[in-house]
This record gives structure tokens, sequence and C-alpha cells, in this order.
């Protein structure tokens, strides 16, 4: 994300600002918290009627641990936060009418792609399936919030009749993750 550049048009001609400049100290942290508490709910995401901890085991012990590990030492979740509060305070700043990315990586391009203006206001549409597990993964983060709970978040999922069976399980890992009991 330090290096993404995007350009901001606000009526007045695009213009480039980095990315990175719209996350500050206060929402560095949150990004963080919101990592770490996200990775952390996973665990109790329920995988054949018995929690992700519970249910991959060798020799007795759960294999979760290298999971969550693997996810803290990669940082992709902390880093789409990261993109996610700063992209939320851009808009939130500039009242951008059209955002584009002139140079970044493929999360900063795929949640650009996903949130897309109209999107940010109304809900979101997900239709590539490129997008799709950031904009999933965002929408968890989202509604698994406690500050969030109660919320109603428009989602629609488009596609080729061929993948309706997808869209249904992953409506299914949604509701689940959402009420894990």
């Amino acid at each position: 994300m330090k290096a993404a550049v995007l350009l901001v048009d606000t009526g007045t001609g695009p213009r480039r600002v980095r990315l990175a400049d719209y996350l500050d100290g206060p929402r560095e942290e949150q990004a963080t918290r919101a990592a770490h508490d996200w990775i952390k709910r996973l665990r109790h995401v329920k995988v054949e009627e018995q929690p992700l901890r519970r249910r991959f085991r060798y020799r007795g012990d759960s294999l979760w641990w290298f999971a969550e590990l693997y996810l803290h030492k990669r940082q992709v979740i902390l880093d789409l936060f990261r993109i996610l509060l700063a992209l939320e305070h851009l808009f939130d700043c500039e009242r951008p009418l059209e955002i584009k990315v002139a140079s970044g990586g493929p999360l900063v391009r795929g949640m650009v792609g996903a949130l897309g203006l109209p999107g940010w206001l109304n809900g979101i549409l997900v239709g590539e399936f490129g997008v799709l597990t950031m904009t999933v993964t965002y929408l968890l983060g989202i509604l698994l919030d406690p500050d969030n709970a109660g919320q109603a978040l428009p989602l629609v999922f488009t596609g080729p009749s061929e993948s309706a069976a997808y869209f249904a399980q992953l409506d299914r890992f949604i509701a689940r993750t959402r009420n894990p009991t």
C-alpha cells in the first residue's frame, strides 16, 4: 500500500494522491486491531458443525495455530484493513467523483474496483472473482465488528448461472461466520 498512487477527481480534474497519506496513526492502530480480531474470530467459524480450531487436527493438536501464525506473518488481512481505512478516509476527505489506481498492488486494485463510488455509498456489488475474496473478507470484517451488530449491508453476487452453487455456499459461509452458534 505504501507505493499505491491513486488518481482522484473531485470535479476539478484528476490529481495524484498517495494512499498511504490517508492512513494516520490512529487508523493504523485501528487496522491492526481489526485484523487481529478478525483472525481471532475466524477460529470460531463452523466447518462441518465444528469450530475451525477443533475441526482440523493432527495427532490431537489443532492445526489452526499454524494458519493463525501464517495469517499474521503474511499480513494480508492487516493490509486489507489498512487499505480500506485509508480509502474510507480518502472518501471522507475528498468526496471524489471518480477514483482510479495509477500504481499499486493487487489488493489496492481489487479494493478500489470492489468499492467503487456508488457501491461505497449504497451497498456492494460483487461480480469479478478476482476481487471476490477481498470483498467478502472486508465485508466480514465490517459485519463482525461489535459496533456494527444488527447492521444490514446490501450485498449482491453476480456471475454466470454455473456459479450458483458456489455463491450459495459462500452465502452459507457468511451466515455461519456472522452467527457461529
